[in-house]
């Protein structure tokens, strides 16, 4: 059974609609308020990380995460075995924060510094070398980004054709091939298909930002966890229809954390002006409501603090009505209740694509429209 042809309007649907979300993206970067901007960076930290273990197949909670990351549980439930060896999760970690240390955006390279030795998370079980292979494909991953070709062109759509061509050539992050193992005695041996190891594109994903800021489609260089398909590897019409679906979702993806940021920062506002504060307390919240929960031993060293300043932080916290603690093997992880803006508040940013790129937009949904017209297909534009 053969799946139905894409048709031409198909593509120029999505790669208009992840050109608008892009645009959308931009513009919205283009006003963050200095505390929405560091929120920000903290969860794209926690993103970063957490989406490279799972693109490795470390299968696990968003809080079993924090309560790995604090030391006080291994990262996956050993209920759930593995059939194949997976890299090393604290060597994994390591190295993406050493790289995100050099980010070319500020406050994303200040927070990775910063959290590096508050990861204690135990030693790796048989971690071997695991951190000279994880560094050595972020350095590969780093040498595919800065080779890359890089067109005039305002839209990124031939930028992104390279990147997957490039990663499919390369040895490092192409896909495997499934490969064949035998199960049983001679006599009998069966032979089994074995799903091959995913690709490591979280090295690519975790650097990507600054190729997007320097070629002018990203006002700041942000990671884009989740937008390197395999299956968008091929340069056919199925192909360029994946990489504009998955742009649009990444871009939307980054979006919808810049406009939670928005209300957390408005939050951080309204505690500086309550009774009782400390001069590292909105420094502690952004830490919490940005990168997520942490346990005092790594608080004390993410805001640089005694034990006693640590206590008196969270009691401030705690009187605002805001902090969240959660009780692991008897240790606690402490949070903050994130503010929700209310329904039918969302912020609409406008696009913020250059007057070429939005001309080459305008070009192509004339087409579109001319087709489908041909068609017989009357075409909402507030649905495109």
């Amino acid at each position: 059974m053969t799946s139905d042809p894409i048709l031409p309007d198909e593509i120029a649907t999505a790669e208009a609609e992840a050109a608008l979300a892009l645009g959308r993206l931009d513009g919205a970067l283009r006003h963050l308020p200095s505390s929405a901007e560091r929120i920000l960076a903290g969860r794209l930290l926690r993103e970063t990380l957490i989406t490279a273990l799972r693109q490795e197949g470390h299968a696990f909670t968003p809080t079993r995460f924090h309560a790995w990351l604090a030391g006080l549980v291994p990262l996956a439930d050993a209920s759930e075995p593995t059939h194949r060896a997976l890299r090393p999760p604290r060597a994994m970690v390591l190295a993406l924060l050493t790289a995100l240390g050099h980010a070319r955006w500020a406050p994303l390279a200040a927070m990775a510094t910063t959290l590096m030795p508050a990861v204690l998370a135990v030693a790796d079980i048989n971690s071997g070398d695991g951190h000279r292979v994880a560094h050595d494909l972020l350095a590969e991953a780093r040498k595919l980004l800065t080779a890359l070709e890089r067109p005039p062109s305002p839209l990124p759509f031939v930028l992104l054709t390279n990147l997957h061509a490039a990663v499919g050539d390369s040895t490092s992050f192409a896909p495997l091939d499934r490969s064949p193992t035998r199960l049983g005695p001679k006599v009998w041996r069966l032979t089994i298909e074995q799903a091959p190891a995913p690709t490591p594109r979280w090295a690519i994903e975790a650097q990507l930002g600054e190729l997007l800021h320097t070629t002018g489609l990203l006002h700041l260089a942000l990671p884009c966890p989740g937008l390197i398909q395999p299956d968008a590897l091929s340069n056919d019409t199925d192909g360029r229809l994946r990489r504009a679906l998955s742009l649009r979702g990444a871009a939307s993806r980054l979006a919808l954390l810049v406009d939670e940021a928005h209300p957390s920062a408005r939050q951080l506002r309204g505690l500086r002006s309550a009774r009782r504060t400390t001069s590292r307390m909105p420094t502690l919240f952004e830490w919490l409501v940005g990168f997520g929960a942490l346990r005092s031993a790594q608080i004390e060293v993410v805001v640089g603090a005694t034990r006693l300043g640590v206590r008196s932080m969270l009691e401030a916290l705690d009187d605002s009505g805001v902090l969240t603690r959660e009780t692991i093997v008897g240790a606690h992880l402490y949070g903050v209740a994130i503010a929700r803006p209310p329904a039918g508040t969302e912020t609409v940013h406008p696009p913020a694509l250059s007057s070429g790129a939005l001309s080459e937009y305008d070009a192509s949904m004339a087409d579109l429209d001319a087709l489908l017209s041909r068609l017989g297909v009357n075409v909402d534009e507030s649905n495109v």
